[in-house]
């Protein structure tokens, strides 16, 4: 059975043929390393708020969006100018 003899050949190197392992991970503990692995870090999570925060606020990006352009299409500005024209013409008129 494979799973036997691949245990035992395990236990032979790690019992009889042992080697002692110092410093297995000293090519990633420099300044640079550090420095580049906490910004990478930092830039992520910096990018994952941003996202969150704008896919948060999508749905009413989108609703703000509509309201806009339903009030450009029905021409809402103009309206509301031109009443509010027609209403201080009628005032001057009507005081003299």
């Amino acid at each position: 059975d494979g799973v036997k003899r691949n245990a035992q050949e395990v236990f032979l190197k790690g019992t009889t043929q042992s080697v002692v392992l110092e410093d297995c991970y000293a090519e990633n503990r420099d300044a640079c390393s550090c420095l580049a692995r906490q910004a990478k870090c930092c830039c992520r999570c910096v990018e994952r708020c941003l996202r969150c925060i704008f896919f948060m606020n999508l749905p009413t990006l989108f609703y703000v969006l509509l309201l806009v352009l339903s009030e450009c299409l029905c021409c809402g500005p103009c309206r509301r100018r031109c009443r509010c024209f027609c209403s201080k013409k009628e005032q001057m008129i009507e005081s003299g």
